[in-house]
């Protein structure tokens, strides 16, 4: 992944979603990527329940499909790094990223 591949995933995704959401599937990687239904429940459960700007469910597979790529291309602390320094991601996603920095030794 290129840093312009990295930033457009970057910001396909938003800093807030990878903050909220990266973890859960960091730890559920394998069976995401396996299971493509489990990935489609994945994708709707998100954007049934979760309280994110998306109109259509496309928006909400778009920012998973981001963030997994991040996943899968080990950037995801970069992802994090940059959360953290932001001052135009809401400060809750700041302070997530900063605690999943902490929490990997960063």
């Amino acid at each position: 992944m290129t840093n312009e591949q990295f930033n457009n995933a970057f910001t396909a995704a938003g800093g807030w979603f990878i903050a909220e959401h990266l973890e859960l599937f960091e730890k559920n990687l394998a069976h995401i990527e396996s299971c493509s239904d489990s990935k489609t429940a994945l994708i709707s459960q998100i954007f049934n329940y979760g309280n994110g700007p998306d109109k259509n469910i496309g928006g909400t597979k778009t920012r998973v499909n981001a963030t997994l790529n991040i996943i899968r291309n080990h950037r995801a602390d970069e992802a994090l790094v940059k959360i953290s320094e932001s001052t135009r991601i809401a400060p809750a996603a700041v302070a997530k990223a900063g605690m999943l920095l902490n929490k990997r030794g960063h």
